[in-house]
């Protein structure tokens, strides 16, 4: 099953809609329409209120018309499907799919908002008929400028979404038809009289030999532009090809002289940070951690420019360094604290011991000259092997 979209355009006045309303309030409500559903109906966009009252406040932003304008400063647009799209199942009139309801719903509302602007006056959508449809109200303008500023004016040949005669309206259904693509509706034809078929089969006739030339010349100009186009693709691409080999050459020139000046950067800043000239800074609350002044930095503010100059493509690995060298130090330094602390408390066991050596001798020569011992040295040595000591 194939759909189509359906639009109906009509210019009209405030003055016309009220006639409309007071025909249908007299004559009763148009065939197929059930005034107990009108319930249903709701506003998608614009406001929600009658179309007099919008109109006077649109009066109030100064739009200008031409003074041969007819006085119908508004439009009507009927947007629809075929009626098989809304009740595929065949169902009666009155009634419809609720899922394909809400998705053509999801595809036509930011239509109608991007094709109309602020243009838009209102857009209602009718469920009180056979099949689902939106009726959208728009007051067409476009802005020119002049010597004295921009100024905006009313035009229904110049409209936003359909402008520009026969043209502009079949660009417009070609973009309503691409909105709903996707939901199998293909594109349909307005049922304005102004553009159905011709009437007679003279204009008929006419207006098939006027496609036919026009196809014909159509065909030559394509085949023209088809030329002009395959010549200028070449040149095209042989000055793509030339502009992408400079920007390589470049590119490359550009990284080596990178390459190079990040080279001498770690260079100098390697020698400066063994020769003490900088060293690193630990980060703090306001700084991130960097360099700075060790014992040896210049004391010149030239020179220092200069220093800071060259280290500046490589800044960050030099603080690596920095930051390496300085941790490698405090442990260095931390190892000849512990060997020193070693040492010395390997100094004070010795003296402790000699001390503890000198008083045991002592003690040794008292208690010997105590047991009328003679050689004192004798008697220590038999004490200790387990001897007789002689008197």
């Amino acid at each position: 099953m194939t759909y189509k979209t359906v639009w109906d355009v009509k210019r009209r006045t405030p003055g016309d809609t009220k006639r409309l309303e007071d025909h249908h309030q007299r004559k009763g409500s148009p065939k197929n329409c059930d005034p107990k559903r009108k319930h249903l109906n709701k506003v998608l966009l614009g406001q929600d209120k009658p179309l007099d009252q919008i109109m006077e406040e649109r009066d109030k932003l100064g739009i200008k018309y031409h003074k041969k304008h007819d006085g119908k400063k508004y439009t009507t647009h009927v947007f629809a499907a075929s009626p098989e799209y809304f009740a595929p199942a065949g169902e009666k009139e009155g009634t419809w799919n609720q899922a394909r309801l809400d998705a053509w719903l999801e595809a036509m509302v930011p239509f109608l908002e991007e094709e109309f602007g602020d243009d838009l006056l209102k857009a209602t959508l009718h469920l009180d008929e056979a099949r689902p449809h939106i009726h959208l109200e728009e007051e067409p303008t476009y802005l020119k400028t002049t010597k004295r500023g921009t100024t905006r004016w009313g035009s229904h040949d110049k409209s936003k979404a359909h402008g520009g005669g026969f043209k502009g309206y079949h660009g417009f259904l070609d973009r309503y038809a691409e909105a709903v693509k996707h939901l199998g509706i293909e594109r349909g034809r307005q049922t304005d009289g102004q553009f159905q078929s011709p009437s007679s089969k003279a204009d008929y006739a006419r207006k098939v030999m006027d496609e036919a030339k026009e196809e014909k010349n159509k065909i030559l100009i394509d085949r023209i532009l088809a030329d002009q186009e395959a010549n200028s693709n070449a040149a095209k691409i042989k000055n793509e090809a030339e502009i992408s080999a400079t920007l390589i050459i470049k590119e490359a020139e550009a990284k080596a002289r990178n390459a190079q000046a990040y080279a001498k950067a770690c260079h100098v800043g390697a020698e400066a940070v063994i020769d003490e000239v900088v060293e690193y800074r630990p980060r703090t609350a306001k700084k991130k951690e960097g360099l700075k002044a060790g014992k040896n930095y210049p004391k010149k503010e030239e020179d220092r420019k200069k220093l800071n100059e060259l280290m500046k493509p490589a800044w960050a690995w030099i603080v690596k360094l920095a930051k390496k060298l300085k941790s490698s130090k405090q442990k260095i330094e931390e190892r000849e604290e512990a060997l020193e602390a070693r040492e010395l408390k390997i100094k004070q066991n010795e003296i402790m011991t000699r001390d503890k050596a000198r008083n045991l001798g002592e003690r040794e020569r008292k208690i010997s000259e105590s047991e009328g011992i003679i050689d004192a040295q004798i008697a220590v040595r038999k004490r200790i092997n387990g001897r007789g000591i002689q008197r």
